[in-house]
């Protein structure tokens, strides 16, 4: 009878243990391992924006279970950026606080940050901001001599809108033109350059008048360019020293005439208007408008 329960025992014993090695091997299989993934990224903000640069910053929100071997931020002109367009590499912290440098003025971008592990690249949010534009900036083919303000005619509200001074002076010794000819309707005020360039070169055939040498211009791309009224000149003398290379020994032309004979002028060393004989011969510098 005590050999019987024993066997019974024994038997028992042997059940429970291979019931707990199926147990075990069940949760084994039963319990996967965990497979890594690319990186998780945030792109938080753009900020301190100017005409040329722009400061980022990002963070990393999970690793994606493996090493990130390379982090930074990426952007471009257009939308959706990646690392073929522009990058900077950002691999001494888990954030992305970056200046990124060389931007072209008033220009939209769009910012991305990356991340890259042994799994992939994985980009974060899109972030689209535009850069500043100032007086004196290189921009569309020249400076920016002026930019409108509220009551100016071209202001636009929550835009940005002026003058385009050419970079150097279209002429150093250049008549007016048609001394004697009244052109007439020629106006003094901001914003009536183009039309009055456009009325001398009509109503004047000679060749190599200040008027015709900036209606014919060519420049950096523009071909828009014309003589400025006297206003609009003398905005060009309030930024000078912001657009360079004016000269200060002789006057500007403008396009604005007094009559049959005279036409105003402005003299950059004391920075004087004044008029002068059309048949004189003085400086010409170009402008346009955005």
């Amino acid at each position: 009878m005590k050999k019987t329960i024993t066997k019974i025992s024994f038997i028992a014993i042997m059940l429970c243990v291979v019931m707990l090695a199926v147990n075990c091997k069940k949760d084994e299989t039963t319990t996967p391992i965990q497979p890594s993934s690319i990186p998780v990224l945030k792109t938080k903000s753009i900020t301190d924006i100017t005409s040329t640069t722009a400061r980022t910053h990002g963070q990393i929100i999970s690793d994606g279970g493996a090493i990130i071997t390379e982090q930074g931020i990426c952007w471009n002109s257009s939308p959706t950026p990646t690392i073929e367009n522009n990058k900077i590499e950002i691999n001494n912290s888990t954030g992305f606080d970056c200046e990124i440098n060389g931007l072209q003025a008033y220009t939209n971008y769009y910012v991305r940050t990356y991340a890259i592990n042994a799994n992939g690249i994985a980009y974060g949010n899109e972030i689209s901001f535009r850069t500043d534009l100032v007086v004196g900036d290189s921009y569309q083919g020249g400076f920016v001599a002026y930019l409108f303000a509220q009551g100016d005619p071209g202001y636009v509200v929550n835009e940005k809108h002026g003058i385009i001074a050419a970079p150097y002076d279209q002429s150093e010794f250049a008549e007016w033109g048609c001394n004697g000819n009244e052109i007439g309707g020629i106006l003094s005020s901001l914003g009536t350059g183009q039309a009055n360039t456009t009325a001398i070169v009509n109503g004047c055939s000679t060749s190599g008048t200040a008027a015709r040498i900036c209606n014919d211009l060519v420049l950096n791309g523009y071909n828009d360019w014309f003589l400025p009224s006297i206003d609009e000149l003398i905005r060009l003398y309030w930024n000078y020293d912001k657009i360079g290379g004016f000269a200060y020994t002789t006057g500007y032309w403008s396009s604005t005439e007094t009559g049959y004979y005279d036409a105003y002028f402005l003299d950059f060393g004391p920075g004087t208007t004044s008029t002068e004989f059309k048949n004189y011969h003085k400086r010409v510098r170009a402008i346009r408008t955005f």
